[in-house]
């Protein structure tokens, strides 16, 4: 594989005034992908996470069959991710395989355009709230809304879960069928995504129509997945994203040996399955921008005994159109 060779800098220096010098190559990083601070302190911070990152790449990366790069959440400690906390909002829905699917499945391919069914891939920044994109993900790609876009202010506002302690999609989800759907952006303004505010639901500018959400039962069962994906369309996913090859991953089929089944901390779309050279894959859409990832997608070996949790945590809404 190749291996990207980084210049190991030497540690920034803070001089009496209070200023600070840091190395050319941090600061070429955080000009490449926008990066603002809020002051000093904050920056110094970040690069520090930056260069750890960087030092655990250049050691390991030839450990692994999948591209890694400074991306742009490599100023993030990855091991800061709290497990996603799972409500019985949406009730397990069991759900009998008939018949075969596809060798392979894309939701991006479905419509005009990527953009049409699956739309843009967000930056959550230092959000933790990845729940709020997914969920609206799945929403907007499933109904598939030409000239509207659901509001990811509406979902967070109006599903009365337990932020700021990291809400699994199920309670978004349920909160979204409660109000019997969810806003278009148009006509509900965002103001921070990141906690919720008062709920300004307007049923006159809806976007969808959520009859209700069910969670995947039984779990961890990867062909079940494949199936309730081709049957019903796109749906969330809680996997473990802990691992710093997770936080600096560029592209390739993701296998990460230490990843966890049973421990989900970041909630990501899942759009298509695949196979490549032999090898199956999942493909799974974040929010984390378009600089991480393939473009801000992940190809996640399938198959290969639940990697990471994929297939242990699936909802999915029950729409009319």
């Amino acid at each position: 594989m190749k291996l990207f060779s980084v210049f190991v800098a030497s540690s920034s220096a803070i001089t009496q005034k209070g200023e600070h010098t840091l190395p050319a190559d941090f600061k070429q990083w955080a000009e490449e992908h926008h990066k603002v601070y809020e002051d000093w302190r904050v920056e110094r911070k970040a690069f520090g996470d930056w260069e750890k990152a960087k030092l655990w790449m250049n050691a390991k990366a030839k450990n692994y069959n999948f591209e890694l790069g400074l991306t742009s959440v490599a100023d993030q400690n990855p091991f800061r991710k709290n497990e996603v906390k799972q409500s019985d909002g949406c009730p397990p829905y069991k759900i009998e395989i008939e018949g075969d699917v596809p060798e392979s499945l894309d939701y991006r391919s479905f419509g005009p355009s990527q953009e049409d069914c699956i739309g843009p891939v967000f930056n959550q920044s230092a959000c933790g709230n990845s729940a709020a994109f997914a969920v609206k993900d799945v929403l907007d790609s499933i109904i598939c809304i030409q000239d509207n876009v659901l509001a990811s202010q509406n979902i967070v506002d109006c599903a009365n879960c337990p932020f700021p302690n990291n809400p699994g999609p199920d309670c978004l989800l349920a909160g979204a069928v409660a109000n019997g759907g969810a806003n278009c952006e148009k006509c509900y303004l965002t103001s921070n995504y990141c906690k919720p505010a008062t709920c300004k639901y307007d049923p006159y500018c809806d976007c969808s129509n959520i009859q209700g959400c069910g969670m995947l039962n039984p779990e961890t069962n990867e062909k079940l997945l494949a199936y309730a994906l081709w049957k019903y369309g796109t749906m969330t996913v809680i996997v473990d994203a802990a691992s710093p090859s997770f936080q600096l991953y560029t592209s390739g089929i993701y296998s990460e040996p230490a990843c966890k089944s049973d421990h989900g901390n970041h909630v990501m779309t899942l759009v298509g399955y695949g196979s490549e050279n032999g090898e199956d894959f999942w493909i799974l859409k974040n929010s984390w921008g378009t600089n991480w990832g393939e473009k801000g997608f992940m190809r996640m070996a399938r198959n290969a005994g639940n990697m990471c949790g994929v297939a242990s945590y699936a909802t999915y809404p029950i729409y009319t159109l």
